[in-house]
């Protein structure tokens, strides 16, 4: 309870799911009165959703099925306006999502109700329209085709594009033929009203689609941006036209409609880019919420034992303070590292360069996770080439960026694999060079892997739970120093992490950078 009252104070975004959490569990407690905000009608009218991004309102719903049958009207209204906002759209889901969701509240809402309710109408033409899309994919990836079609007596302007892995819903957009007038409508028909022609937009069954010709038609010309669409030109009044001005005008508005459909590929590009944008925010949440719980959860549980006194030996207090010690940093580090991307990304990292020996660095940054490796099995093996050049460096950022790629390779390495660390250098650089014998890295993936928020397929098979920001922070920290970032790697096998940073030219030379 304190902790969801907390939520309320810090996070607005998630207070709704945190006051019906909280409703939820007095009513479980007793108080009958929390009934009513469990059953809060505005809840399906909210854009509220909870830590991982699913609507609020669909947790609501879900406490109806564990309400005894006399209870369960009172969620009605709350589970008919739900089911009303979802089949508006009001919530950013998938295909999939929207059709489960929608069967779910169908069910329970035909349980409260003790009638059939119908389906979801969209839902059966999306459906149609994909069997439409995946018959008719563009034959090369990343290519865009359009089309108009017909789909259960209604007919809609879409647009799809051909993916490495074929296609989904997501992956274009449908307009309905009212849609699409309304555009013709808002784009062409004002460039039309003072001209001395008609125009009509057909389909391939020579249905009017938009428009209206006055008398017969004088030219027609296949849309060739768009499948099952024609343009018929006619009703010229007035003084004789030259053919020259006539073909001028048509190849004006010809021009001014393949504008448009650009204008609406733009728009579906951007739509996507916010929809992936909003799953990668909610898979970042989730991670960072795990990162949390996991030492949260270990302190909390070696806290318990030394307070009841349940301590196997007199010597185990020690060891549990020791262990309480290791969650504690391993907590700073991951607020350390959120704190220290956000500098980056608002400008306001500044760096404090020095020489310092890149060896040295190393040193640090193994010692530091040493007890890590040995907790799983890993020996962690170094090499360093004596003497070696200095380099001007911010000394804390550059540990924490080793620390990083050491953190990685232990994540990703069995128990009883080695872990190699070294440090060479050239006439003009030093190289610290990160070596593990883990899962690797697909080559697909590689230019990938230095994305913010971005985690390997490797990773979520081998149970490996992260943030996505470590090797983004290591490369923003290693161009910062004016070096650069390489990874080689063998799937399977083990990955090779290299920093190479510019040699101190001159002694007491020192660089500034932000």
């Amino acid at each position: 309870m304190g902790l969801y009252r907390r939520i309320v104070e810090v996070e607005p975004k998630l207070s709704a799911w945190a006051e019906l959490s909280i409703a939820a569990v007095n009513y479980d407690a007793g108080q009958i009165s929390a009934m009513k905000q469990l059953a809060d009608a505005e809840f399906a009218n909210s854009e509220a959703t909870t830590p991982t991004g699913l609507p609020v309102a669909l947790i609501a719903c879900a406490f109806v099925e564990q309400r005894p049958a006399p209870e369960q009207a009172r969620f009605t209204p709350l589970l008919e306006q739900t089911i009303d906002s979802l089949r508006r759209g009001r919530w950013w889901l998938s295909y999939d999502e929207r059709a489960f969701y929608d069967g779910q509240l169908r069910q329970i809402l035909e349980q409260v109700k003790g009638r059939q309710l119908s389906e979801d109408r969209e839902l059966t033409q999306l459906a149609a329209l994909e069997q439409i899309v995946r018959r008719s994919l563009p034959p090369v990836a990343g290519e865009t085709s359009y089309s108009f079609e017909s789909v259960h007596d209604e007919r809609f302007l879409i647009s799809w594009s051909k993916t490495e892995s074929g296609s989904s819903l997501r992956d274009g957009f449908a307009f309905s033929q009212d849609r699409s007038v309304s555009l013709f409508d808002a784009v062409v028909g004002p460039l039309l009203s003072a001209q001395p022609f008609s125009i009509e937009v057909r389909d391939a069954e020579g249905k009017s689609v938009w428009g209206k010709l006055q008398g017969n038609p004088i030219h027609t010309e296949q849309l060739r941006g768009v499948r099952g669409l024609e343009l018929a030109f006619g009703g010229l009044s007035g003084s004789r036209w030259l053919d020259q001005k006539q073909l001028l005008w048509l190849g004006f508005i010809l021009l001014l409609v393949v504008m448009m459909i650009a204008g609406l590929a733009m728009t579906a590009r951007v739509v996507r880019r916010e929809v992936e944008l909003g799953r990668i925010q909610n898979d970042f949440i989730a991670a960072v919420s795990h990162e949390f719980k996991s030492p949260i959860a270990s302190i909390r549980l070696l806290m318990e034992r030394i307070t009841t006194g349940r301590l196997r030996t007199p010597e185990s207090a020690s060891e549990y303070y020791a262990a309480i010690s290791r969650e504690a940093v391993r907590l700073e580090r991951l607020v350390n590292r959120l704190l220290e991307w956000q500098q980056i990304q608002v400008g306001h990292k500044r760096y404090s360069f020095s020489p310092a020996s890149l060896t040295a660095i190393a040193v640090t940054a193994i010692e530091e996770m040493r007890p890590q490796a040995e907790a799983k099995g890993i020996t962690l093996e170094t090499s360093f080439e004596e003497p070696l050049a200095k380099v001007s460096t911010d000394e804390a950022a550059l540990t924490d960026a080793i620390e990083n790629l050491i953190d990685n390779a232990i994540k990703y390495s069995p128990s009883g694999t080695k872990i190699a660390v070294s440090c060479t250098s050239t006439d003009h650089q030093a190289c610290v060079e990160v070596r593990d014998q883990g899962v690797g890295i697909n080559n697909d993936e590689l230019p990938h892997i230095f994305d913010k928020f971005y985690r390997g397929r490797r990773g979520d098979t081998s149970n490996v739970h992260g943030t996505g920001l470590g090797l983004a922070l290591v490369k923003a920290t290693v161009e910062a120093h004016g070096g650069e970032v390489e990874v080689t790697s063998d799937p399977g096998r083990g990955s090779c992490f290299r920093l190479r940073l510019p040699i101190v030219s001159e002694p007491g030379a020192v660089a500034t950078g932000s």
